[in-house]
């Protein structure tokens, strides 16, 4: 894994590329693959433009991991808003953003004199991503989230880290 990352990374640097940019209107869609405090989670998602510097993410979420001696799974859906503050480069970008998640989760393997934990949770998700346009009609990003529950199994905040693929569906230029 960590040599497919860094021969992505180093064939992302040496592309040369115009000015790409998300677009007013265009739409997209991504899956992404990260590592969270329990396991991984992956997800699916669509993006919609509100103009070349904001956009709303809605992602469906499924994370799966081992922790002592019970099995936790997690399925979920995100909905943020990000917005890229400042200029950094023709060929990245930064953005930062915050929104809802809900999710219903389940713990499975704990010991008959304890129940096992179904239910479901609900808080608040900030982060961020450094995006990296292969072309106009797909990008790369590196992305952090930390999110804030009101109601969780294991605590009241989570982490995710990971990577993801963008495909913009009609940014032409």
């Amino acid at each position: 894994m960590k040599y497919l990352f860094i021969t992505i990374c180093c064939l992302t640097l040496t592309m040369t590329a115009a000015a790409q940019v998300h677009q007013q209107g265009g739409t997209a869609i991504d899956l992404t693959l990260g590592k969270t405090g329990i396991g991984v989670m992956g997800g699916a998602g669509y993006m919609k433009n509100f103009s070349d510097n904001a956009y709303l993410q809605l992602r469906g979420v499924g994370e799966f991991g081992r922790m002592y001696n019970f099995r936790y799974s997690h399925f979920g859906l995100d909905a943020m808003a990000f917005y890229n503050p400042f200029y950094l480069s023709d060929f990245f970008q930064f953005n930062a953003g915050a929104g809802l998640t809900i999710g219903y989760e389940k713990i499975s393997g704990i010991t008959k004199e304890k129940s096992n934990g179904i239910g479901f949770m609900a808080g608040l998700k900030a982060g961020a991503n450094i995006e990296a346009f292969l072309s106009d009609q797909m990008s790369f990003y590196i992305y952090g989230n930390q999110a804030y529950l009101v109601k969780k199994s294991l605590g009241t905040t989570y982490y995710e880290v990971g990577l993801g693929i963008r495909i913009f569906l009609n940014n032409y230029y």
